[in-house]
C-alpha cells in the first residue's frame, strides 16, 4: 500500500472513531474535573437527544457537545471545523483547504455530516453531493454499547500500536497527553476528557497534520450546519471502497490483530 494510501486509511478509522476531524476525501479518492465530569455524565446521562435521537443510540465520543477549529498543513492546508453533539452520534466536518500531491493541487470546500449510520458529504461549491449508509456502523455500535467512550478510544488506540509517551502539551489553552504510533510514523494530543487537539502523521515523506486553533464545550454548532438546505442536490450511492480495493475490519483493530482488511469482491 503507497503513503497515500496508508495515510488515508490512518485517518479513516481514527474518524470512524470521533478520535479525529476529518473530511471526506471521496471526490478526490472515492482539565481533570472535565474528565470526572464527562466520565459521570456517559455513565448516567439521560440518552435521550436535543433533538430526539432515541435512547438506543449508542455514545461515540466522551464529550456530549464540542466544536473544534484546526489549521490544517502539510498535504493538506486550510481550516477545519469539527462539530458535535450528542455524544458524537451526529456530527459535522467543515473543510475549505487545497491539498497538493506529487504537483497536482485541488480545491476542497465541503461539508460532511454524519448522523449515526448515515454519512452525507457535500460539495460546498457546486451544492452538490452524495449520502452513503456506512456499513461499518454495527460493529462500531456493538464496540460502544455501555461502555466508556474514552476507554473504548484509547483502547482502539493501543490496538493501533499508540503508545501514551506521559509528555503534554497545551494548545487552543488545553492540556493535552501526546500519543504516538511508530508503525504509522503519527503522533496525537488528546485531552484527559477525549478531544482530539493536534495530530500529525508523517510516512515516506508525505504529511497531514491538523492543530486546534479554537475549543468550545458549550455548544455542538450551529442547527443549520447539520442540516442538507434544500438547495442541495443529493445522489444515494454505495460506500466508496480503500483506494486498493478493500475495507477497513474494525473488529480485527479492536480486537487488537492489528489493521487487517477484507478485500472487496
Amino acid at each position: 500500500m503507497s503513503g497515500t494510501k496508508q495515510l488515508r486509511v490512518f485517518f479513516s478509522s481514527l474518524c470512524i472513531l470521533g478520535l479525529a476531524a476529518c473530511s471526506d476525501s471521496s471526490e478526490d479518492e472515492g482539565a481533570t474535573s472535565k474528565t470526572e465530569e464527562s466520565s459521570k455524565e456517559v455513565a448516567a446521562a439521560d440518552r435521550s437527544s436535543t433533538d430526539g435521537t432515541p435512547a438506543k443510540n449508542p455514545k461515540l465520543h466522551p464529550v456530549k457537545q464540542f466544536t473544534i477549529v484546526y489549521e490544517l498543513s502539510g498535504m493538506d492546508t486550510g481550516t477545519l471545523t469539527h462539530h458535535s453533539k450528542d455524544w458524537g452520534y451526529h456530527q459535522v466536518q467543515i473543510k475549505d483547504a487545497s491539498m497538493s500531491v506529487m504537483g497536482i493541487s485541488q480545491v476542497t470546500k465541503e461539508r460532511l455530516i454524519t448522523k449515526g449510520r448515515e454519512i452525507t458529504t457535500i460539495n460546498l461549491a457546486t451544492n452538490t453531493g452524495m449520502r452513503i449508509d456506512n456499513p461499518m456502523y454495527d460493529n462500531l455500535a456493538q464496540a460502544f454499547d455501555g461502555k466508556d467512550p474514552m476507554e473504548v478510544g484509547e483502547d482502539f488506540m493501543t490496538a493501533m500500536g499508540g503508545v501514551k509517551t506521559g509528555d503534554t502539551r497545551e494548545i487552543a489553552g488545553e492540556t493535552c497527553d501526546v500519543w504516538t504510533i511508530a508503525q504509522m510514523g503519527a503522533e496525537q494530543c488528546v485531552t484527559q476528557d477525549g478531544l482530539t487537539l493536534a495530530m500529525d502523521v508523517n510516512m515516506m515523506g508525505m504529511q497531514m497534520k491538523q492543530v486546534a486553533t479554537s475549543v468550545s464545550r458549550k455548544n455542538g454548532g450551529p442547527k443549520d450546519a447539520y442540516e442538507v438546505g434544500e438547495d442541495v442536490t443529493i445522489s444515494e450511492t454505495a460506500l466508496p471502497t480503500l483506494p486498493d480495493g478493500t475495507q477497513m475490519d474494525l473488529e480485527a483493530i479492536m480486537n487488537g490483530t492489528g489493521q487487517e482488511q477484507q478485500t472487496t469482491p
